[in-house]
C-alpha cells in the first residue's frame, strides 16, 4: 500500500507531558477556563503571544506552568505545557490584571504561590498556579519593591525595594513582613544563593555588588567593578555571582566577590539562567535579539540562539532542555534549546498538515492538509492555510481544495502562481498567491502526488497514484500537454537546472527514472530497492538523494551515471529528503524524527523530534527548518545549527 493513503499515528503524543499531581489540581482549579482557553490561544506565531512589553518568567518545576509579567500593561500571563511529542508545547490559559507596572516574577514550589513585584503600587501581588490573584503584601510608602528571590527551604521571601534600599523579608506561609534589611543602595539587580545564605545586590551608581546575610542583616563583601551592574545570577553549583554590564557580564566568587572574569557580549545582558545538569549558561543579549550559551564550566560562548526583539529575563525548564526567553519589544515567549540554541516556534493548523510550501515573494508559507476520509466530503473541503513568514500568524485560508499529498505544492513566482495537488479530487489547483484565491483546476490522471515547477521550460510536472505516467502541464495555458511512462506510483521529484534533467522517484518498482525535462524522453533507471518516496539534487555535488521508506535509506546516486554511491541508514522508514546545497534534512514519519545532515560527509549535524512529521522546506538562507507535524496539527519553524 502506497505510503500515506492511510497514515498511523506512530505512538500519538508518545513521551508527552507528564502530569503530575499538582498540575491535576491546577487543571481542576482551573477547570472550564483551561477547556475554553486552550484551542483558542495555541499560538499566536512562531513565538508565544503574551502581554505588552514582558520583562520576567518564572517556570514551576513541578508543573511545567511558566509566568510571565508584562510592564506594557500591567499583566501576569499564565503559560501551560500542552502534551506534544516529545517535548511540551506552551500556551497562555490565564492572563490577570495587577494594580501597576509589573518588574519581577518568582515561584514557591513549597506553596504553590506565583509573587509579583509592583513598584508602583508599593506592593507585592500574590497568585495561585493558576495565575488567580489571592492577595497582596504591602511593603510600606517608598519603598518600590523591584527584585524578588523565593528561598522554600526558610519559607521566605527575599524583597528588594529599590526606593527604599532596604531588603525586606516576608513569611510566605502567612505573607506577612518580617524584617527589612539595610543595603545602602538602589537594587538594580538582586540574586540569592541559598547554600552560602547569601543574597546580592547591584548598584549601577556606585558600580558595586554587596552580599548580605539575610538572617542577621549583615553586610559580608562589596566590589566595585568596571562599569555599573544590572541584573544578578547566583550559580550555586559553582559559587559564583554573574553581574551584567554594559557590554559584558563579570563573573565573581560568590563568597568573597573577587572578579575572575569580564566576559564580552555583543550587547547589554537583560538576564541570565542555568541549566545546571547540562552545564549551559543562558545570557539574553538585549540589543541583538539572541540568547547567548556558554559553557558554565570553561566560560566560553558556544551558540546564540534567535529569538525576540529585547529578550531579557529568561528562566529554564526543569527536567528539560529547554528555556523560555521573555522578548520584552515583541511581547512575546520564546523557547529554545539549551544544548543546540535552537528555537522551537510553531504555529497551530487546522487538522492534519501535510505539505509545506514556503515563498520568499510572497512572504508567506502554504500549508495543505490531508485527513485521509475519500467518503467523507468535509475532508475534501479542507483548507490551504496561508501563514505570515515572518510571524507564524495565519494570514488566510483558502477553502475547498482537500486533501495535499506531501511535495504536492510547487510556485511560479514570477507569474504569482502557486500549484496544489488535490489528491482526492484528481486536479491541479491554480492559486494567484496576490489574492489567495483559486484560478482554476487541471485535471489530471490517477490521484496527483507530487508537483515541480521547471521555470526554464514553464512546465509543471505531476506525480501521481493508480497512473504509470507523470503528466506535463504547460502552466501558460494550465492544460495537460503530454506525460512521460515513468511507473506507476510515482512519487518524489528533483530537478538539476544546468542539465535540465528530472529525476522521479517510482515507488511501486523502487527506481528513480531519469527525465529530460525539456522532451519528456526517459534518459535511464536506476533500481535502489524497497520503495523510493522523496527525492533531492544537489548541483554543487552532482549527486541525487534518495528517501527509501522501505529499506529506512538515505541512498546517494551519482547524477549522471544514475550509479549508488553510497547510503546512510536512520533504523526507521525516511520518506522525505530536501537539500540546501550545503546540507540534506531527512524526515522519518514512524521515528518522530527529522535530521540534518552535512551533505558532503554525511554525517549528521542535528535531530529534531517532531509529533508525526511529514513535508518541510530547508531554508539555509532562512536559517530556519519549516517542519509539518501532522500528529500535533502544527508547523514548526526550528533553526538550523
Amino acid at each position: 500500500m502506497p505510503w500515506l493513503r492511510t497514515l498511523p499515528n506512530p505512538g500519538g503524543n508518545r513521551g508527552g507531558n507528564r502530569r503530575r499531581a499538582k498540575r491535576v489540581a491546577i487543571c481542576a482549579v482551573a477547570g472550564a477556563a483551561l477547556v475554553a482557553l486552550l484551542p483558542a490561544s495555541a499560538s499566536a506565531g512562531w513565538d508565544i503571544a503574551v502581554g505588552a512589553g514582558p520583562v520576567a518568567v518564572a517556570v514551576d518545576g513541578d508543573t511545567g506552568y511558566a509566568y510571565v509579567v508584562s510592564s506594557g500593561d500591567n499583566t501576569l500571563s499564565t503559560l501551560a505545557p500542552l502534551p506534544s511529542y516529545p517535548k511540551p508545547r506552551y500556551s497562555v490559559v490565564n492572563t490577570a490584571t495587577l494594580a501597576t507596572k509589573p518588574s519581577d516574577v518568582a515561584v514557591s514550589k513549597r506553596f504553590d504561590k506565583v509573587y509579583v513585584a509592583v513598584p508602583g503600587s508599593q506592593r507585592i501581588q500574590v497568585a495561585d498556579l493558576s495565575g488567580n490573584l489571592t492577595g497582596q503584601i504591602n511593603t510600606g510608602r517608598k519603598t518600590k519593591p523591584t527584585f524578588l528571590a523565593v528561598d522554600d527551604a526558610n519559607g521566605l521571601l527575599y524583597v528588594a525595594n529599590q526606593q527604599e534600599k532596604k531588603v525586606a523579608v516576608v513569611d510566605m506561609q502567612t505573607d506577612t513582613l518580617l524584617q527589612r534589611i539595610a543595603v545602602a543602595v538602589s537594587a538594580d539587580g538582586f540574586a540569592f544563593h541559598a547554600p552560602l545564605g547569601r543574597i546580592y545586590v547591584s548598584d549601577v551608581a556606585s558600580k558595586t555588588v554587596r552580599s548580605f546575610d539575610p538572617y542577621t542583616g549583615v553586610e559580608t563583601a562589596v566590589v566595585t567593578l568596571a562599569a555599573g551592574p544590572r541584573a544578578l545570577f547566583a550559580d550555586t553549583q559553582r559559587d559564583l555571582v554573574y553581574a551584567a554590564l554594559p557590554s559584558s557580564f563579570a563573573v565573581l566568587d560568590a563568597s568573597t566577590l573577587a572578579v575572575s572574569a569580564y566576559l564580552p557580549t555583543p550587547s547589554a545582558p537583560g538576564g541570565f539562567a542555568l541549566d545546571y545538569p547540562n552545564a549551559r549558561l543562558l545570557v539574553s543579549y538585549t540589543g541583538s535579539s539572541s540568547v547567548g550559551l556558554w559553557d558554565a564550566d570553561t566560560r566560553t560562548e558556544l551558540a546564540r540562539a534567535p529569538v525576540g526583539s529585547g529578550p531579557r529575563g529568561l528562566a529554564v525548564i526543569e527536567g528539560d532542555t529547554r528555556a523560555l526567553v521573555a522578548n520584552s519589544a515583541s511581547n512575546t515567549v520564546s523557547l529554545i534549546d539549551t544544548l543546540t540554541g535552537a528555537s522551537s516556534g510553531y504555529t497551530a493548523t487546522a487538522e492534519g498538515p501535510a505539505a509545506v510550501w514556503v515563498s520568499t515573494s510572497t512572504g508567506r508559507i502554504y500549508v495543505g492538509h490531508y485527513q485521509i476520509d475519500p467518503s467523507n466530503p468535509a475532508s475534501l473541503e479542507a483548507p490551504v492555510e496561508v501563514f505570515s513568514l515572518a510571524s507564524g500568524d495565519l494570514v488566510a485560508a483558502i477553502s475547498g481544495i482537500g486533501n495535499v499529498f506531501p511535495w504536492g505544492m510547487a510556485e511560479n513566482p514570477s507569474a504569482s502562481r502557486l500549484y496544489v495537488s488535490r489528491t482526492y479530487a484528481g486536479t491541479v489547483a491554480v492559486i494567484d498567491t496576490t489574492t489567495s484565491a483559486v484560478m482554476t483546476e487541471i485535471p489530471v490522471a490517477g490521484m496527483p502526488r507530487a508537483l515541480l515547477f521547471d521555470p526554464f521550460s514553464g512546465k509543471l510536472f505531476v506525480t501521481g497514484m493508480f497512473t504509470r505516467d507523470m503528466a506535463v502541464i504547460d502552466t501558460a495555458t494550465n492544460s495537460v500537454v503530454g506525460t512521460v511512462p515513468v511507473g506507476s506510483e510515482s512519487a518524489g521529484m528533483a530537478l538539476d537546472p544546468s542539465s535540465g534533467t528530472l529525476y522521479v522517484a517510482v515507488e511501486s518498482t523502487g527506481e528513480v527514472v531519469a527525465v529530460d525535462a525539456a522532451t519528456g524522453a526517459v534518459l535511464g533507471r536506476a533500481s535502489v530497492g524497497g520503495k523510493p518516496l522523496g527525492v533531492a539534487y544537489s548541483p554543487a555535488a552532482g549527486r541525487v538523494y534518495v528517501a527509501n521508506f522501505e529499506t529506512g535509506e538515505l541512498q546517494v546516486l551519482d547524477g549522471a551515471s544514475l550509479s549508488v554511491m553510497d547510503s546512510v541508514a536512520f533504523g526507521s522508514p525516511v520518506h522525505t529528503v530536501r537539500s540546501s546545497g550545503s546540507r540534506l534534512a531527512v524526515a522519518s514519519w514512524e521515528g518522530a524524527t527529522t535530521f540534518v545532515l552535512d551533505e558532503g560527509t554525511l554525517s549528521t549535524q542535528a535531530e529534531f523530534s517532531f509529533d508525526s512529521p511529514v513535508d518541510f522546506s530547508l531554508r539555509e538562507d532562512l536559517g530556519y527548518l519549516y517542519q509539518t507535524a501532522f500528529g500535533a496539527s502544527a508547523l514548526y519553524r526550528v533553526s538550523l545549527p
